[in-house]
């Protein structure tokens, strides 16, 4: 048994090659995301310093993600 010539571990039958890796760059930049808003909410229900480097540390992680997804 051989792959194909055009063989990609991430197979989205839409779009290009590049399509699949970028889909799931986005769902991971949202899954990130929903992290960083219960991260912030916490911060607000505390509103303490100790919750902010956390809240701003998973904001900023799940901004440059989605820069990524975006391309």
């Amino acid at each position: 048994m051989e792959l194909p010539a055009h063989f990609s571990p991430i197979y989205f039958p839409i779009g290009n090659a590049a399509t699949g890796f970028f889909v799931v760059f986005a769902l991971i930049a949202g899954v990130v995301g929903v992290a960083s808003v219960l991260s912030g909410l916490n911060h607000i229900r505390h509103w303490n310093i100790d919750s902010l480097p956390a809240a701003a540390s998973a904001a900023a992680i799940a901004w440059s993600l989605t820069l990524l997804a975006m391309g």
